[in-house]
């Protein structure tokens, strides 16, 4: 921990230059009115509220509106850097991945709480359907000191808010598509200024029987997609109330069924049985209370996730050659206290307390696990400057990680215009049950992952004149170091694998992205580039043969375009995605091909007298190109898909 500090004390000492310089020069505007406070600062959470100095990209609410028919993954994959590992169609397993780290280096929360695996300790997008969230941000550096484990990539923050002037609203939609995917959804909000309720609910389910070349098969010749169904079926209820102007209550509840078929990998001439059941509920209890010159946070939420993996030999069986069900419950709390020394200045403290369960017949017995930890973070906020510190120290009964800390600032070189920001921290992960009870394989004596990022970036926002409405464009380098990586390996002289830590990773790379708005009369204009280099290698010399090379299934090159444009009622758009060439295996000896992807899609909307109404056209892989982002995975070609909205807004009010 020392080393440190020590390697980077020039840029603390630099901030603290900085801040007491500032400090001095704004002394005589010191205040404590409080009132001056935006609300919005006091009742974020201490996430948001410890962000400037972050990379951040956040996908506003027409986006999220526009992509209501599609799951996390396929939103994050057309719309932000997000590199999305897929196993093949809709409802297969879609795990991102962050700046050139694993799945288990991104933290996927809702509404605060961590919802990654327990067992697996990565999230899998395709078991989120966007019609659940109203906010999605992604937080590139995302420091430990305030996310806690496994954010090495960074963190995805999945929200649902409530709209306190909104009427009541019902909303209907269904979609039909390629391969017989169906999908049916309702959203309805009602209540007043002191008591909002919202309710969503959809079904889906597809064939993904699809054609595609297995290239493991001589000749490539074209097959069809076997075993591979899905049903989905998922509600969340979100409640919100005002007590008082100065007390808010919040909860939600979210359950979730899905039935996945399991297909075999290419060159395998059978069908395959394996399938997948998941039942997940979560739920979740917030109070805020703002006084004076502070603010209290209290959270609590109880998450359970029950999975079947089974298997038979012939289709027709009535016995299985596997049958594995795991249970894994979660009890999670969270406390914070915000105070306002002055306008300027602020500090956070609170504390975290979670009882983590897994019934796993691998693990031979129950687990139970307890996670504590206590959190604090200051803020400097003057003038053209932003500072912030935060600092960690997480306990349980095996092993503890170092105190984390994160340091950072946001300074405004040209005020509303130009701006550059920096950002230090520590990163930690601890292991997952499976890494530590798996049997045979576990290691309870596995050490947590440790290591450190850190990134510095340049945004420019300039003030334009017609038809230009806005434009911002942001440059991030960005380095990241991960020590005691674990990973599970062939145990030698043995016929499993076990749960080790092996190596080092070093990570590296820009990210770049720009947007522009346009506007002529009734005609809109968007077009969104983003471009990463990413360069993650192993820094394992002890195995020459994939020492300093690319990790796999890590693109060096990513870039991914969308324009799109509104004429009155019309919508047109298209996302353009492109990957270069990712490595199957450690030591470089299988490659993937480089692909890109073009999706198109086209809306019309009506406004009748009672209600509003669109209809969207979607085609997907509009080239047809047969690729694979996972090896022996093969992604679907061409489909299309119509959707029909009906918003209820004008009939019930």
């Amino acid at each position: 921990m020392a080393s440190y500090f020590k390697k980077f004390s020039p840029a603390l000492l630099l901030l603290m230059f900085l801040t007491v310089s500032q400090e001095t020069i704004q002394a005589q505007q010191f205040s404590k009115k409080v009132h001056e406070i935006k609300e919005v600062q006091i009742v974020s959470s201490r996430k948001d509220f410890y962000s400037e100095d972050q990379k951040t990209s956040i996908l506003d609410s027409i986006t999220i509106e526009n992509n209501q028919s599609n799951n996390l993954d396929q939103l994050l994959n057309s719309t932000t850097p997000v590199y999305i590992r897929s196993y093949g169609s809709r409802g297969a397993p879609a795990i991102p991945n962050l700046r050139g780290t694993q799945g288990t280096h991104t933290s996927v929360t809702w509404n605060g709480f961590p919802i990654n695996s327990s067992t697996l300790g990565q999230c899998d997008l395709s078991q989120t359907p966007v019609e659940f969230v109203d906010h999605v941000s992604v937080t590139h550096s995302a420091p430990s000191s305030l996310y806690g484990s496994g954010t090495f990539g960074g963190a995805i923050g999945l929200e649902n808010k409530a709209n306190w002037n909104q009427g009541r609203s019902l909303t209907l939609a269904s979609e039909a598509g390629s391969w017989n995917n169906q999908r049916y959804s309702l959203h309805s909000k009602l209540g007043n200024q002191k008591f909002r309720y919202n309710l969503s609910g959809f079904y889906q389910h597809a064939q993904n029987d699809f054609d595609y070349h297995d290239t493991q098969q001589f000749g490539k010749p074209i097959k069809e997609r076997k075993n591979n169904a899905v049903k989905n079926f998922g509600v969340m209820q979100n409640f919100y109330y005002k007590t008082s102007p100065r007390n808010r209550f919040e909860a939600g509840i979210w359950y979730q069924a899905r039935d996945k078929e399991v297909p075999e990998i290419m060159g395998i001439s059978e069908p395959g049985t394996a399938r997948q059941r998941d039942s997940i509920l979560r739920l979740y209890g917030q109070w805020k209370r703002v006084f004076d010159e502070s603010a209290l946070q209290i959270r609590s939420g109880w998450f359970y996730h029950h999975q079947l993996y089974s298997e038979k030999e012939n289709p027709g069986d009535d016995s299985y050659l596997i049958y594995s069900p795991l249970e894994t419950r979660k009890w999670m709390n969270d406390l914070n206290y915000r105070y306002y020394l002055n306008n300027q200045m602020s500090f956070d403290i609170g504390g975290q307390y979670s009882l983590i369960g897994g019934d796993v017949d691998a693990y031979g017995k129950t687990i139970r696990e307890y996670r504590a930890s206590l959190i604090g973070a200051f803020k400097y906020d003057i003038s053209r400057l932003t500072a912030n510190l935060s600092i960690r120290q997480q306990f349980n009964k095996y092993t503890n990680p170092d105190p984390q800390f994160g340091i950072g600032g946001n300074y405004g070189l040209i005020p509303n215009m130009l701006y550059i920001r920096s950002h230090f921290s520590t990163k930690y992960r601890l292991p997952t049950l499976n890494d530590k009870y798996w049997q045979p394989g576990g290691n309870p004596d596995i050490k947590p992952e440790q290591g450190w990022s850190g990134e510095i970036g340049i945004g420019y926002k300039p003030n334009l004149s017609a038809p230009f409405q806005s434009f911002q464009s942001e440059i991030t380098a960005y380095t990241s170091k991960i020590n005691e990586l674990i990973q599970w390996v062939p145990k030698e002289g043995e016929p499993y694998w076990h749960a080790i830590n092996t190596s080092r990773v070093r990570s590296s790379g820009i990210e770049a992205t720009a947007d522009l708005n346009l506007k002529w009369n009734s005609f809109k204009v968007h077009l969104k580039s983003m471009y990463n280099y990413t360069r993650s290698v192993n820094l394992n010399e002890d195995n020459p043969d994939t020492y300093q090379k690319q990790l796999r299934y890590t693109p060096i090159h990513t870039v991914k375009n969308s324009l799109s444009g509104s004429w009155k009622s019309f919508d047109m758009g298209t996302h353009i995605n492109h990957s270069g060439r990712r490595y199957a295996t450690e030591d470089h000896s299988r490659e993937l091909s480089p692909y890109t992807t073009v999706d198109l899609f086209i809306k019309k909307q009506f406004k009748p007298e009672t209600f509003d109404a669109q209809i969207k056209f979607t085609v997907q892989n509009l080239l047809d190109n047969q690729y694979q982002v996972i090896a022996n995975y093969p992604m679907p070609g061409r489909a299309y898909y119509i959707n029909l909205k009906i918003k209820l807004d004008k009939l019930i009010n």
